[in-house]
């Protein structure tokens, strides 16, 4: 892919880079955990002390050619909504495992889940459960362009009442592909 190899830069340069838009226009070799890591960080006032983070991340995960600061944006939000969800108490898992072909992070809480009724209206630009003046409607509209329409990936959800768990899955290049298992 065009993106590989980048030289490397220095951590905190990187992910001013990365949530400043530096390096909007072509696709560069990310490592996801290291985009949500920096997303926790960013988010971490908001993570009270009500709320436990889980890490899953399974060892030697390969890397992805993408945008890096739109994949940030899909990580801050649906982490900011999982947040917002357990309404300052409860579990937030993120996990991140190679799926044959695929890379796949799951966004997992403990809150009171998204009601059967609407789950597929929630891609919908200017669809919100929130109150009127607190949301937009675009975060998950935006999460949803940029998985299918600028990574050629899937996102999507399974909610219940005590968890809800959004599924992001990122296609790896051919020949990282080829030597899964």
């Amino acid at each position: 892919p065009p993106c590989w190899p980048k030289a490397a830069t220095p951590n905190g340069f990187f992910m001013m880079k990365s949530y400043s838009h530096l390096d909007r226009g072509a696709q560069q070799v990310v490592d996801v955990r290291d985009g949500l890591e920096d997303t926790l960080k960013l988010l971490a006032y908001k993570l009270k002390s009500g709320i436990t983070v889980h890490r899953q991340y399974e060892p030697e995960l390969p890397q992805v050619c993408a945008y890096g600061s739109e994949l940030n944006q899909v990580w801050t939000n649906l982490i900011d909504n999982a947040i917002a969800a357990m309404d300052g108490k409860g579990t937030l898992t993120v996990a991140i495992a190679r799926d044959h072909d695929h890379l796949r992070v799951e966004i997992i809480d403990s809150g009171s889940g998204i009601p059967a009724s609407i789950q597929s209206r929630i891609f919908e630009p200017f669809f919100t459960t929130k109150a009127m003046g607190e949301g937009s409607g675009l975060d998950l509209d935006a999460v949803s362009r940029i998985i299918r329409n600028r990574h050629q990936g899937t996102v999507s959800v399974d909610s219940q009442p005590g968890r809800t768990c959004f599924t992001v899955c990122l296609p790896l290049p051919a020949a990282t592909a080829a030597t899964s298992t």
